[in-house]
């Protein structure tokens, strides 16, 4: 969702971009599986873990991708220069929407909070769109960008009912222990949401430093930003593990081994290599037909679920329903917010071919 930069992509950096969704989608659509197995008991213990997965994922990206920035004392400066700043606190904070929907799944069925949770990418988007205001690739909210969050709010409802059991049973709601716990799942999944859109700063982040670090580096600036998002991600999951980890301590949330397996499985294949294929993907061109492939993750995700019967008694029509909507409304808002300029897509297409020639 960041940039528009491949606008003037070709048709072979397309077909690319459309694999790595791919590999995204299809990565992403297993951590509400992994959270099923492991975070029954243990949702921040199991994050705990996740975060250390993902950093050891990280790291090797880092080490593998790029040894030069790595060993690079002037490019560590710079990011020295940035790690203590609001933007980077920010992005800390969207360490724990993971922790808080793994928590929201034990009040509320996997399915139900997983539909929640995904509806991420609308807010993702308004973030995103406000925090790169200045520059010609996003558009201004306009009307059918509220449209599209009346769409997702239907959807939200719809979700909701499907366990509440209907649209006007919300109040005498069984949940698992009541309407106090759907209310607490809830609030908790969509507080999760709000958390998540705020990765947005780590764009932000990694196209600052991106911007500083061309001055003095030889290297195309899709490379220099994709190096930002993998050492900022990394100081970004060292900084609020330790808080994670005592969270889970203080709840007295047992140390399972499901909960270790899992999550160190899940942070290291899926959270650091998914999160690497969908911001490459996008760095390459990020036209609609590639981004839309990233917006079906909730249906395959609740695919899985229902494959390896992790769904219990809800109405999953009103599920259903609700995921189309937020499908709709993703898409949707994706279309109305994304904009670029002639110069824009022009300069995106010259970065393509430097890319090219750099490899």
């Amino acid at each position: 969702m960041n940039g528009e930069r491949g606008r003037g992509a070709t048709p072979p950096r397309n077909r690319t971009a459309m694999g790595l969704m791919l590999g995204y989608a299809l990565s992403m659509s297993f951590v509400p599986l992994f959270v099923a197995y492991g975070a029954k008991d243990s949702p921040f213990i199991f994050n705990a873990a996740y975060a250390v997965g993902s950093v050891a994922g990280f790291a090797l990206i880092l080490l593998s991708s790029f040894r030069g920035m790595a060993f690079s004392g002037d490019a560590w400066k710079a990011i020295r220069s940035r790690t203590f700043s609001a933007l980077t606190l920010w992005w800390v904070a969207a360490s724990f929407g993971m922790p808080l929907y793994a928590w929201s799944a034990q009040l509320i069925e996997i399915a139900v909070a997983t539909a929640l949770y995904e509806t991420w990418p609308i807010f993702l988007v308004v973030f995103t769109g406000w925090l790169f205001r200045v520059e010609a690739r996003y558009r201004k909210i306009t009307a059918k960008t509220l449209s599209m969050f009346g769409i997702a709010l239907g959807g939200i409802i719809s979700v909701i009912a499907s366990q509440a059991g209907g649209y006007g049973a919300f109040v005498s709601a069984d949940a698992g222990g009541g309407a106090a716990n759907l209310a607490a799942g809830v609030a908790l999944a969509l507080g999760a949401v709000f958390l998540v859109a705020l990765d947005a700063c780590g764009f932000r982040w990694s196209a600052d430093l991106a911007s500083e670090l061309s001055r003095r580096h030889d290297e195309p600036r899709d490379r220099l930003e994709l190096f930002g998002v993998v050492a900022g991600t990394i100081i970004q999951t060292s900084v609020s593990l330790p808080a994670i980890a005592s969270i889970g301590v203080w709840r007295n949330e047992p140390l399972s081994a499901d909960a270790m397996i899992y999550g160190a499985l899940g942070g290291s294949l899926l959270g650091a290599g998914g999160s690497v294929l969908w911001r490459k993907a996008n760095l390459i061109a990020s036209d609609l037909g590639i981004n839309a492939v990233g917006y079906f993750t909730p249906a395959l995700a609740l695919g899985w679920l229902f494959a390896f019967s992790q769904v219990g008694e809800i109405g999953v029509g009103y599920l259903l329903f609700g995921v189309a909507a937020i499908i709709v409304a993703n898409l949707g808002m994706y279309i109305e917010t994304r904009g670029e300029s002639q110069e824009s897509a022009e300069a995106s297409a010259q970065t393509a071919n430097r890319i090219d020639a750099g490899r």
